[in-house]
């Protein structure tokens, strides 16, 4: 494979006020497409450290892509350093300018003095247009390595790594095709999914590399394979042949594959099914709904959401019974169900899904510690509630009962839900 380096550059990646979620995108579109990322260095706005991280760089890959750095402002140096780097002059890009000058129009604003600098480049470089911002992307080569200068701007920065970068790259470079499918699981944990798979791992053909990808709650399974172009489409099903061996063996927890996401799968579902669903919340506080409004058509399934994070709220509008809450707590099989039954008898739904915990730091206690919850699941003629135990992390919580509610609602909807805690 054809070596990359990765330079983001700004002092706040190195204080820790912005994540560089760039490097790890540009690293996967990179490797899908036959290049592999090999070394990365992050760098703050000091043109002296840059350069030397651009040398070092450069003697030891073939492609240095660096991000950030290219804005309007006195600590935006990245053109400065290039400017040396290749040896070049500054000339003003006049196709560059007139796009800022279109961009500032459209918003009802002029082009100032540190607006038109963007569109001064070093004189050796290759302008890559920008028709997400204002910034331009930059293509040098000296001594046969290639350098190229992205905008920190992630929706920028990836516009052009696809329409721009990566093509340029391709035609350049004869690299394999890095193939993959990826099988999202829920409710199984990494170790139990890789016993069940043992055999399979033990028997895949030669070339096919697995990977489990974990995060709370869910496990990716990842299956890869290079192929030369001209055999893509042989590799291609080879590939998903073995995917569907893999989906087998797991069962029903695999809930998607490759891009598609837990929310658009319940989506299709219910969708062809017929059915609606509406959800009551409380320790989600609204996640679960909002996860789903993501979806384009939702309309067409979601019915409704109440967020009922108070007793008040729980009894006034779903019917949640004072006795219950007296008598076993907001965080209870018995509230859950209610939850449930009330939302679904609110809102006309098929379905309904209702959850009520405790996510933390405090409210816990010896018989219900900071991460338990109950998720009710209700349906014409029957009311169910499942318990959980999850972390001390409030964020955490949140988000693994979010998950852990549209699981329950997708097994509910196949019939795979099994007993419930009732």
């Amino acid at each position: 494979m054809v070596t990359v380096a990765l330079l983001p550059i700004g002092e706040e990646l190195l204080s820790g006020a912005v994540t560089d979620t760039n490097s790890s995108w540009i690293a996967a579109r990179l490797k899908s497409c036959g290049f592999q990322v090999r070394y990365k260095h992050t760098t703050g706005d000091v043109s002296a450290d840059i350069l030397q991280s651009l040398e070092s760089l450069t003697a030891r890959a073939s492609i240095v892509i660096m991000t950030g750095g290219l804005g309007p402002t006195r600590d935006d140096v990245t053109k400065r350093v290039l400017l040396q780097w290749s040896g070049s002059e500054w000339v003003r890009d006049e196709a560059t300018y007139a796009r800022i000058r279109k961009y500032m129009e459209a918003r009802g604003r002029t082009v100032n003095e540190l607006n038109a600098t963007q569109a001064d480049v070093p004189s050796r470089a290759r302008v890559l247009p920008n028709y997400q911002g204002t910034a331009p992307g930059l293509w040098l080569e000296k001594d046969g390595k290639i350098v190229i200068s992205l905008p920190g701007v992630p929706y920028e920065m990836k516009a052009l790594m696809d329409q721009q970068v990566l093509p340029l790259l391709q035609q350049r470079f004869e690299t394999p095709v890095v193939l993959e499918k990826i099988l999202h699981t829920g409710g199984i944990p990494e170790s139990e999914l890789a016993l069940q798979l043992k055999s399979f791992e033990e028997q895949l053909p030669e070339g096919i590399q697995i990977a489990y990808l974990p995060e709370p709650g869910l496990v990716k399974v990842k299956l890869t394979l290079s192929s030369l172009r001209e055999n893509q489409a042989v590799a291609e099903q080879f590939l998903q042949d073995q995917a569907e061996r893999a989906a087998r063996i797991i069962g029903p927890e695999v809930y998607a594959r490759d891009q598609e996401t837990l929310e658009e799968e319940i989506f299709q579902l219910l969708k062809a099914g017929g059915k609606t669903i509406a959800f009551a919340e409380s320790c989600t506080g609204g996640a679960i709904s909002a996860r789903l409004v993501q979806v384009p058509g939702i309309s067409a399934v979601l019915k409704g959401s109440v967020v009922s994070y108070s007793n008040e709220v729980k009894m006034a509008l779903l019917g949640v019974l004072p006795a219950t809450l007296q008598a076993h707590g907001a965080v209870s099989r018995e509230t859950a169900m209610e939850m449930a039954a009330g939302v679904r008898k609110l809102c006309e739904s098929d379905y309904a899904v209702s959850v009520t915990g405790i996510a933390g730091p405090d409210g816990g206690s010896e018989t219900k510690p900071v991460g338990t919850v109950w998720i009710g699941v209700a349906s014409e003629g029957k009311t169910e509630a499942f318990p959980f135990l999850f972390e001390q992390n409030r964020s955490r919580n949140i988000q693994r009962a979010t998950l852990a509610a549209l699981l329950l609602l997708r097994k509910k909807h196949l019939g795979i839900l099994g007993d419930a805690a009732n």
